[in-house]
C-alpha cells in the first residue's frame, strides 16, 4: 500500500467520495448534492495511490463549534487491518 493523507482536501471530488460511500454505506446518492455537502466541510482523506480509502468530515463555524460528522473507511482496508492485529 502506498498511503497518503491529505488534511483539508480541497481537491476531493464528489465522484471519489461517492465511490467510497458505496463501499461503506451503499445508497442512491446525488452527485450534485454530494459536491455541495463536501464544500461545506473540512475533509481529511486517506488515499492508496489514486483510490480514496478513507475520509473524515468535520463541520466548523471557524470559531466556537467543531463537529466531527463521519469517518468512513473502505471495507477491504478494515479487513486487512483486522488481519494484522
Amino acid at each position: 500500500m502506498n498511503l497518503k493523507y491529505i488534511t483539508n482536501d480541497q481537491s476531493l471530488s464528489a465522484n471519489d467520495f461517492l465511490d467510497l460511500a458505496q463501499d461503506v454505506w451503499p445508497g442512491n446518492y446525488n452527485t450534485t448534492q454530494a459536491k455541495e455537502a463536501l464544500q461545506k466541510t473540512i475533509n481529511i482523506t486517506a488515499w492508496d495511490d489514486k483510490t480514496l480509502i478513507g475520509c473524515a468530515r468535520i463541520l466548523s463555524d471557524g470559531y466556537f463549534l467543531v463537529q466531527f460528522l463521519k469517518f468512513w473507511l473502505n471495507e477491504h482496508i478494515k479487513a486487512k487491518e483486522l488481519e494484522r492485529s
